[in-house]
């Protein structure tokens, strides 16, 4: 058998069609990156627009905490000096609250624990500080969630309702009060005769 040698035409259209399709892979390379860039430029300023529109929310309430939800994680409760009576009231400062977000304090002879804190309707929320089937009186906000810190049972911001855990029909106990300027006033009787539910 004899082997006849390629003609120099038939090398050339060879090598002619392999450069071609080197070309067509580094063009595919290319515009692949170019939409890999453009996608990320675009995600990085959809999060930066999305962020941006989230902390500047128009509407919110100047008696209002603002967002609970943070990136910093659950809110604490700060410990304050049992505020003064006046008059058969217990006087709170609204710029308090709103500095801490999540106020206790200790009042009278048997200490009765009291929270307060800003629901995010703008609502200023006076309860008993007690989770009264496990005895804790310390809580945490996480979200729009009021959290027992030693059961985890808890309860909506906005009313104290049950959500889950093993005490949600005993939540904190809400005692009235009444705003007036920078002032938030509970009445001390109230605070002074409670007796736990169970």
């Amino acid at each position: 058998m004899i082997v006849v040698p390629a003609s120099r035409n038939e090398k050339r259209a060879k090598f002619t069609a392999a450069a071609q399709s080197g070309k067509k892979r580094r063009k595919t390379w290319v515009a692949a990156i170019t939409v890999l860039v453009i996608l990320g430029v675009a995600a990085g300023g959809y999060l930066i627009f999305f962020q941006k529109d989230r902390n500047d929310t128009p509407g919110t309430s100047d008696s209002s905490l603002g967002d609970l939800a943070s990136d910093a994680g659950p809110t604490e409760m700060t410990d304050i000096t049992a505020p003064a009576a006046v008059n058969g009231k217990i006087i709170l400062s609204l710029a308090e609250i709103k500095k801490n977000k999540l106020i206790w304090f200790a009042y009278g002879v048997d200490k009765t624990p009291v929270l307060v804190y800003t629901a995010p309707s703008g609502k200023v929320v006076t309860a008993i500080s007690m989770c009264e089937p496990c005895r804790s009186d310390r809580f945490h906000i996480e979200g729009d969630e009021l959290v027992c810190n030693a059961c985890g049972t808890r309860w909506t911001l906005e009313d104290l309702k049950g959500i889950s855990g093993g005490c949600p029909q005993y939540p904190p106990q809400q005692l009235e009060n009444q705003i007036s300027g920078d002032e938030v006033a509970v009445g001390e009787r109230a605070v002074l005769d409670w007796k736990p539910r169970v």
